[in-house]
């Protein structure tokens, strides 16, 4: 592949759908080692590559199986698995099959996350779920007899086997505005949502994401990030397919274990891209470089998306101080903003940019200059919403559009937006909506966000609804809520309040619990069981946890907590 090639050689007027790019990949790229895994058994790196015709050699055996019984193209096929190389396998054998997508997470073999997986199952109710032998037997206990429960493994074969490639490529299936896979926004919650991601809206997002971030031919990605969640899902598997540009993966767990091994590859492999939310840049400052990083060499890297969850000055500056010893340029970090609602890209600032703005201001819902230091608070910038995405941003108490410098909800509309939450009418309707004064036939999205945009630039203000965004993660109040009452009945009914508290480096859960409990013992040993309640159903790593007396947490007038005025109380009284 010539790096004078263009980026979209195969690109029509029509959208294309995920097979119809996966031939585009065959015809251009068909021979070309694209794809790298990286596992580390016993701490020692090994890698595994791949060409487009080894890949959809097992895909096409994959889907011959997926295929079966499939008629009108909206039955739904689970992905449980491994963020690996079975995860792209079992992907493009959904496409090539002409079935629905669904791409999940492998169970633990604790079963603590089994609330979570019945949810989405329940959702989607799939048809087939592909997983792999060691998964076989733990998925087969949350799902009844009508669902097939598959071994990817045992259905790819070897890469060399030959399959019937051009019989899948050439087979009729669904158009461009059909589903292509369904994104569940969040594992956490009691009801979780399928976004429907149309093959139409995923080429639209991929293009525009290059365009903004000025993907070419020359580039290299490496990633960690999760198959499961829609910016690993996006960034790493829809580039290569959509671009064929190489890229590089490891698994969460590989990096969780040593963050040194994503800094690693990106040199190894002359990587000139990468993608991580806050949390990642902040986890690899904690956990250090060590000596066998000394003689890496970074200055091939272009830029470092960060995004999934609020940008931290302090984290990108640190970070791109610590790196630049080793080559980094100056500027690397691209703060983003996005959304599975919305593919998943719509922002990239070109580097780090921040504003201070008036705090008082802001609490009145206008972003100005601060009086003095002391009025002062910073906001960071996402950068420009990407071509071809319309935005207002709206009172989300009287839908009157506001002018630039104003806060409100950021609505959007445009291609890579979702029409939908599958299965889901009332969520739908709620959430695609009708913009008031407008065109009565187009419809916007809500995206839940207060921005402010000043200077054509996206300020993420906060969040409107009570949604926590924790290590990548969204995750509801009243979600957590529900799991801390239930731990003991000396926990007041109604009493609680789940807010994310700001260390400084990240944001982790803050629960405050009313209780009568009084005594050092019972709020030390209470304290205890509802971190691992929350640790056990949520998957935190940490939480604070702050036992306080009656009434102490304000109610509104209809008898609801107030969580931005709990917690204000509880920073003013208890936070030391």
């Amino acid at each position: 592949m010539s790096p004078d090639t263009p980026l979209y050689p195969h690109r029509q007027e029509a959208s294309m759908t995920i097979r119809d790019l996966v031939a585009a990949r065959f015809e251009e790229d068909s021979l070309t080692p694209s794809i790298e895994w990286l596992t580390f058994p016993g701490g020692t790196e090994k890698r595994e590559t791949a060409s487009w015709q080894e890949l959809l050699n097992q895909a096409s055996r994959v889907a011959e199986t997926v295929g079966v019984g499939s008629q009108d193209g909206r039955e739904r096929v689970a992905i449980m698995l491994p963020t690996s190389r079975a995860y792209w396998v079992a992907f493009i054998a959904c496409a090539l099959a002409g079935v629905i997508a669904v791409p999940l997470f492998e169970p633990t073999l604790d079963r603590t996350d089994h609330r979570r997986i019945n949810s989405m199952l329940e959702s989607c109710q799939p048809r087939v779920i592909l997983t792999n032998s060691a998964s076989l037997s733990v998925i087969s206990e949350y799902v009844g007899s009508q669902t097939r429960v598959l071994d990817v493994d045992a259905l790819m074969g070897s890469p060399e086997d030959e399959a019937p490639i051009e019989h899948w490529l050439a087979a009729s299936g669904p158009g461009p505005d059909d589903v292509a896979y369904l994104q569940y926004t969040s594992g956490s919650t009691s009801r979780p949502s399928g976004v429907e991601i149309t093959y139409a809206a995923f080429e639209f997002n991929l293009k525009q994401s290059c365009d903004s971030l000025g993907i070419t031919r020359e580039n290299r990605a490496v990633t960690w990030l999760p198959l499961y969640h829609d910016m690993g899902l996006v960034f790493a598997l829809g580039l290569g397919i959509v671009t064929g540009i190489p890229v590089t993966m490891m698994s969460p767990d590989s990096f969780l274990c040593s963050p040194s091994r994503w800094i690693r590859a990106l040199d190894r492999t002359e990587a000139t891209i990468s993608a991580s939310p806050n949390f990642g840049y902040e986890y690899t400052l904690q956990q250090g470089l060590g000596g066998v990083c000394e003689n890496l060499d970074l200055s091939r890297v272009q830029w470092l998306l960060s995004g999934s969850e609020p940008v931290r000055p302090s984290t990108v500056t640190r970070f791109e101080a610590e790196l630049a010893r080793y080559g980094l340029p100056s500027g690397s970090i691209r703060p983003s903003y996005g959304m599975a609602e919305a593919t998943v890209f719509v922002s990239a600032a070109p580097h780090l940019e921040t504003r201070m703005i008036s705090r008082q201001r802001l609490t009145n819902g206008f972003v100005a200059d601060p009086k003095d230091e002391d009025d002062s608070t910073e906001l960071v910038s996402c950068g420009r919403i990407a071509e071809g995405t319309d935005h207002v941003v709206v009172d989300p108490v009287t839908f009157a559009v506001l002018p630039s410098g104003r806060v409100g909800e950021l609505w959007l509309r445009g291609q890579s937006i979702t029409r939908g939450y599958w299965g889901d009418k009332i969520h739908t309707e709620q959430t695609i909506v009708e913009l008031p004064g407008h065109d009565l036939h187009e419809r916007w999205l809500r995206t839940g966000d207060l921005v402010a945009v000043c200077d054509e630039s996206l300020y993420v203000v906060g969040r409107l609804k009570s949604m926590l965004i924790i290590d990548g993660r969204n995750h509801y109040s009243e979600d957590l809520e529900r799991t801390v009452q239930q731990v003991d009945p000396r926990i007041r009914p109604g009493r609680v309040a789940v807010v994310a508290h700001d260390t400084g480096s990240t944001e982790i859960p803050l629960i405050i619990a009313e209780t009568r409990t009084r005594t050092d013992a019972d709020i030390k040993e209470l304290s205890k069981r509802i971190r691992s309640a929350v640790s056990v159903n949520h998957d935190f790593a940490s939480s604070i946890v702050a036992l306080v007396p009656p009434d102490f947490i304000p109610l509104t007038t209809s008898g609801k907590i107030q969580r931005p005025l709990a917690y204000a109380k509880w920073c003013a009284d208890w936070a030391d």
